[in-house]
């Protein structure tokens, strides 16, 4: 929706508040994915990002779609990219976690938060473990 209607994203910062709205960016290569990651734009995703936040958005959630449900780690360059890029505006982190190490990794780049998938369906990462994030 940002990347193809960023006056949509603009309205409804403006009804609902920064605090309110949270934007995801699926990015397959780094280029933001959309209609349900099968096409690709031309816009990398740090570019929306830097677009968005100067609207006005103050959170995103980051996917990694070649990395999202491959218990693979995640894309850690993008997000410390991301986090580097952005002046306020936080990121959660989303596709490709597959241990606790990635959790911690991801902490100290910087990320606000992370959504973890398969990791913890599959037993990779225990819910006492999660909890000990904050989760």
């Amino acid at each position: 929706m940002a990347v193809k209607n960023p006056d949509f994203v603009k309205a409804a910062l403006d009804k609902f508040g920064s605090d309110k709205i949270v934007v995801g960016i699926d990015a397959k290569n780094g280029f933001v994915a959309t209609e349900g990651w099968l096409e690709t734009s031309n816009v990398d995703y740090i570019s929306l990002a830097k677009a968005m936040e100067k609207m006005g958005v103050t959170l995103f959630v980051y996917t990694d779609v070649d990395r999202d449900g491959t218990l693979t780690g995640p894309n850690f360059e993008h997000y410390e990219r991301l986090v580097a890029e952005l002046t306020t505006a936080k990121v959660i982190a989303s596709g490709g976690i597959a241990e606790k190490n990635d959790l911690v990794k991801l902490q100290e780049i910087g990320v606000a938060g992370t959504i973890v998938g398969k990791a913890y369906y599959n037993g990779n990462i225990s819910l006492d473990e999660l909890k000990a994030f904050g989760g």
